[in-house]
């Protein structure tokens, strides 16, 4: 909660970052706080690290192609 950078502002300057770097981050992210933390913790944690993939990859990739009431899934538009 005392984080006061602006992540989203420093990653859309980054023209070399790709949606499949998402997946691999997260692969990452995920095995580490499960390896460092406990359980219970640790899925706290990727469950907001993967809100906040999803919210930077639809800024950064999808933006011209979000539809009102799409639901996502790492950068996916999920069929209902």
């Amino acid at each position: 909660g005392r984080y006061k950078g602006r992540p989203m502002q420093v990653h859309m300057q980054m023209s070399e970052v790709k949606p499949e770097d998402f997946t691999r981050w997260l692969e990452l992210f995920r095995a580490n706080a499960r390896e460092v933390c406990q359980q219970d913790i640790a899925e706290l944690f990727i469950s907001r690290a993967e809100k906040v993939a999803t919210s930077f990859q639809l800024c950064m990739f999808y933006k011209d192609r979000i539809a009102a009431g799409d639901t996502f899934k790492n950068g996916e538009v999920l069929d209902e």
